[in-house]
């Protein structure tokens, strides 16, 4: 018997990226690439839109899901690119929160900086260990507005408290 061809062979832009990855692509072909799992009729007409209105890929990936409606992408499509963009997040956050033992700051600052670095309000995050050094959580305790943020140390304590954390990593954006 012989086997037949794929009914959805890949597009050119797809086997690019194959062969040579992101480094092969600019920021409108990366997301017409992304677009193409959702809307493969019109990604390169979405992606050009989507590239005027965010201006590149990391604004793109960033945006709120009210933003992505407005620039004519499917709920199927926005649940993608919500979750190409928090998926890195959350395996940072499971390196560290996963790791028996807090050795590097380097690995606390990487996960901070992915995870702090889009937001368009202040947040408090903080991170209980317990005593030894057994990262326990990572929380967004506050909250604020665009250019400022009530820090309540009562309720920091509380929390830590209720964690049963004895040694704290704050992070503010």
């Amino acid at each position: 018997m012989r086997s037949r061809a794929p009914k959805n062979p890949l597009t050119p832009l797809q086997k690019r990226f194959i062969r040579s990855g992101f480094e092969s692509l600019d920021d409108q072909e990366t997301i017409e690439l992304l677009l193409s799992l959702c809307h493969p009729r019109k990604c390169r007409q979405l992606a050009k839109a989507c590239i005027e209105q965010f201006h590149g890929l990391r604004e793109f990936l960033s945006a709120s899901t009210q933003e992505l409606q407005r620039a004519g992408l499917s709920p199927s499509c926005i649940f993608s690119v919500r979750l190409l963009h928090e998926l890195p997040e959350e395996v940072l956050r499971q390196k560290i929160i996963e790791k028996p033992v807090y050795k590097s700051a380097e690995e606390i600052c990487d996960y901070l900086r992915y995870s702090m670095r889009d937001l368009k309000i202040e947040v408090f995050k903080v991170i209980y260990l317990n005593k030894r050094n057994e990262i326990i959580d990572a929380v967004d305790l506050f909250e604020g507005t665009l250019d400022s943020i009530p820090i309540r140390p009562r309720e920091i304590m509380e929390s830590a408290i209720a964690h049963n954390a004895t040694n704290l990593i704050f992070a503010h954006n």
